[in-house]
């Protein structure tokens, strides 16, 4: 009984070494292009931190805290977009994005400017 209850408490920790910094990549869709001075935070209410992309629209935020929460990425002129950090499905092993030493990608959409025809 002793070795499933080990086993069981073995198998819900997760045993690997977590870095839980942000990290990643802002392209432009249509172009391909890396975007630079895209405004990337955390998607809290207070005390989110913050970063922008460099030239090669690469982020880095240190994430001092336990929480992991999603992403916001704005930039005038594109449409604004959230990205889940991590996630599980019906109880399958967690999934991330952009954390762990992980540099994923999204790429934002340009906005599409409004003509209003007989004004």
């Amino acid at each position: 009984m002793k070795f499933f209850l080990l086993l069981f408490t073995l198998v819900c920790t997760n045993c690997e070494n977590f870095d839980n910094d942000y990290s990643g990549y802002v392209y432009d869709r249509s172009t391909k292009e890396p975007l630079s001075k895209v405004l990337v935070r955390e998607n809290f209410v207070k005390n989110s931190k913050q970063a922008f992309t460099d030239s090669n629209g690469f982020f880095k935020i240190k994430n001092d805290s336990e929480a992991i929460t999603d992403l916001v990425f704005l930039l005038n002129g594109y449409k604004s977009d959230t990205a889940v950090t991590a996630w599980s499905q019906h109880g399958e092993k967690m999934e991330y994005r952009f954390l762990n030493k992980k540099n994923d990608t999204i790429f934002l959409e340009k906005e599409i400017d409004t003509i209003y025809i007989g004004q």
